[in-house]
């Protein structure tokens, strides 16, 4: 429809009025004051006390502060959550859409990610935007119960099909190393475990294509 930028949120997310409006004037400001395109911006997600959403925590890259100055306090990230991140359009003609069957649980991951090949993003404070969660918690394997088993199951297959395609069968392994370390210190049951155990085994071979526009 011709629109130059896009912005990803959530639908239990809710932006300050000026929330917008930042991320569009740390984009093009960054590009006008440092020569460089950020693949996406991307909003400080709170939680409904104030606090930051330890779930949507964007990744920094090794020299994040390289451009942070006082008044555009500006980190660069390679890695955030689509509860509140800015696109331009041209991140998606060089990189293409995320993929559709990653849904619900790293989509956002691997498509910063992914994007962020050309140019990391950049980390927005600013632009904030509060997650209305029912608890505030990181991801943690530890964390598995019966009502949550189904979205960390997706969670599994999901970060194993981008491990398995971008650093292979080591990253692989180490990803469930992680995982089996994080599950024994939770003391998630053994019936639990063998599912998530099964959701990294069907990764393996879970390889959606991506869609180029």
């Amino acid at each position: 429809m011709g629109a130059q930028y896009f912005w990803v949120s959530d639908d239990d997310a809710y932006p300050r009025p000026d929330a917008l409006q930042s991320l569009h004037r740390a984009l093009t400001g960054f590009q006008a004051d440092n020569g460089w395109r950020p693949s996406f911006a991307c909003s400080r997600v709170e939680w409904i006390d104030g606090s930051l959403c330890e779930m949507n925590c964007p990744r920094t890259v090794w020299d994040w502060a390289r451009f942070v100055r006082p008044g555009s306090a500006w980190a660069l990230v390679d890695s955030a959550s689509f509860v509140s991140v800015m696109i331009p359009r041209w991140a998606v003609s060089e990189h293409g859409l995320p993929i559709a069957d990653y849904f619900i649980w790293f989509d956002d991951a691997e498509y910063t990610r992914r994007i962020a090949r050309s140019y990391p993003g950049i980390f927005v404070p600013e632009s904030v935007v509060v997650h209305d969660t029912p608890d505030n918690r990181g991801v943690n394997f530890g964390l598995v119960d019966d009502k949550s088993l189904w979205k960390f199951k997706y969670g599994a297959r999901n970060e194993t099909s981008w491990r398995r395609r971008e650093m292979g069968l080591m990253g692989v392994l180490a990803y469930a190393y992680g995982v089996r370390g994080q599950m024994r210190r939770g003391d998630v049951p053994s019936s639990l475990r063998r599912q998530i155990y099964g959701a990294i085994i069907k990764g393996l071979g879970f390889r959606p294509a991506i869609e180029r526009v």
